[in-house]
């Protein structure tokens, strides 16, 4: 199954990157961009973002050879979702671990399995990390 598009009755087949068997489709901005993850076939993810100049591109992993899902994108094409259970930000071609971006001292303890929902619209790594509207946290 591929992931895809709906704007004005039009379907818009996403496709899959090489590697990649399926994908799914988690979220779309207000800009119709879309983020989701591709599955290889052989327990393996990896978040994509979807954009109409651009096409699929790969988001990696925080770590080589890891896993991610993308969860959330907004109109600057900046995406939340998770690597290998910590939870990131994708802007500016760029993949942050949340955990930097963080003041300890602020979450109480590491973020370690979060999921980030939904993200705002403002451009910064600090701006979008604080517009997480949802997530779960554990210690």
């Amino acid at each position: 199954m591929h992931p895809f598009l709906w704007i004005g009755g039009v379907w818009t087949d996403l496709g899959v990157l090489a590697g990649y068997q399926s994908g799914n489709a988690t979220a779309i901005s207000n800009a119709d961009q879309v983020a989701g993850t591709l599955d290889d076939g052989y327990g393996g993810s990896m978040a994509f973002l979807w954009t109409a100049p651009d096409r699929m591109i790969s988001l990696g992993a925080l770590t080589a050879g890891g896993d991610s899902q993308a969860y959330g994108v907004n109109s600057a094409g900046s995406v939340v979702g998770t690597s290998d259970g910590v939870a990131f930000l994708y802007s500016n071609s760029v993949m942050y671990d949340l955990n930097t971006l963080l003041d300890p001292s602020s979450t109480g303890g590491n973020w370690t399995r979060p999921r980030p929902l939904m993200i705002g619209v403002r451009l910064s790594a600090r701006a979008c990390m604080a517009m997480i509207v949802s997530s779960e946290r554990f210690s």
